[in-house]
């Protein structure tokens, strides 16, 4: 929008001023999209290899992970790690993903290790109500 507005004639101070940028910047902006035309500016593909799980699949896993507790695949343990996400995923979607690629994933989904609550299964009851 800002070189479109550069081409039209407006000052580049005050485009840059309207859109927190430098005028220098504009500057360079409109020159390139008057020489190469305004949809050379267009954001361009990244590069690089495509995603293994679609949305819909990543989600999937979010609710299993979220809404799920890997005891009932019984697993001696109350918290996923990797491993055990990217074995489910192949299990369950028939897709190899990489322990790597389960961490970048759980950080994509916002999704922070945690620690189990371990005082939830070691506590004597009895002796808390006593108390």
């Amino acid at each position: 929008m800002a070189a479109q507005r550069y081409l039209e004639g407006e000052s580049p101070t005050r485009i840059a001023a309207s859109y927190g940028v430098s005028a220098v910047s504009v500057h360079r902006w409109g020159k390139h999209a008057g020489e190469a035309g305004i949809e050379s500016l267009s954001p361009k593909p990244k590069p690089g290899r495509p995603r293994k799980l679609t949305r819909e699949e990543e989600d999937e896993v979010f609710r299993w992970v979220v809404g799920g507790d890997p005891r009932q695949l019984r697993l001696d343990f109350g918290f996923w790690i990797r491993k055990i996400i990217a074995d489910e995923i192949e299990r369950r979607l028939g897709i190899a993903i990489s322990v790597t690629s389960v961490g970048e994933l759980l950080h994509r989904l916002g999704i922070s290790p945690q620690n189990p609550l371990r005082r939830a299964y070691e506590r004597d009851e009895v002796a808390m109500k006593s108390r």
